[in-house]
């Protein structure tokens, strides 16, 4: 298989070869008895870039895998009562290194993150935590992945929350793979605080964080 450079990735095709050059990761799913989780870690399987632990109800987790044709011989299955149960298992796993990645499955983000951001699990870094969303746009006339953060956890960020987002996400993205971003902070209608914030247009390079543009 030819080697696939961070340059060269523009389509979710591509990112899957680079990822499959990497190895495989340990994937814990919480609360595993989920279609979508489980698809995805059955062809993620397939193309040996996970290992999948699937932590839940056993007898559901695998009615779900049969009906979409998942052979979990060889896969790891963890019995958890509930759904947090099943998240401080997950954590647990994660903070000792026993897994790489975890997967929400068929529990609410509240009840993951609840697990995830507890002093005692030994996760936290004392950084911002933010999201990333990741998907194909064919609209500018060729294929290309664009990534959008903070989608969902960090609703009314300050523009220094969007530094350190956007910091996180060069991280991500290993800095050569994305070559430019722009990002406005929101204005809620009822933050004052927020509305005096300036709309600030982010370039992200190869090498450093620039701000291209400012206006208030």
């Amino acid at each position: 298989m030819p080697t696939v450079s961070l340059q060269m990735i523009s389509s979710f095709a591509c990112l899957r070869k680079y990822a499959a050059q990497g190895g495989s990761r340990r994937v814990a799913i919480v609360v595993a008895e989920d279609e979508i989780a489980l698809t995805a870690a059955r062809d993620a399987l397939q193309l040996g870039i996970a290992s999948p632990v699937l932590i839940g109800d056993p007898e559901k987790i695998r009615d779900v895998a049969r009906s979409i044709g998942f052979n979990l011989a060889g896969v790891t299955l963890l019995e958890a009562l509930s759904a947090d149960a099943a998240a401080q298992i997950a954590t647990n796993m994660a903070s000792r290194g026993e897994v790489d990645i975890l997967l929400k499955g068929h529990l609410r983000t509240d009840q993951l993150l609840h697990a995830v951001l507890d002093k005692s699990a030994g996760l936290r870094t004392g950084r911002l935590l933010s999201d990333v969303l990741l998907y194909e746009d064919t609209l500018a006339g060729s294929r290309r992945l664009v990534a959008i953060t903070d989608g969902g956890l960090n609703v009314a960020p300050t523009t220094w929350a969007c530094v350190e987002s956007l910091a996180k996400l060069r991280s991500s993205g290993r800095s050569r793979s994305i070559t430019r971003c722009c990002v406005r902070p929101r204005k809620p209608r009822k933050s004052p605080r927020l509305s005096r914030e300036p709309r600030i247009a982010w370039s992200l390079r190869t090498s450093s964080l620039e701000i291209f543009s400012a206006r208030p």
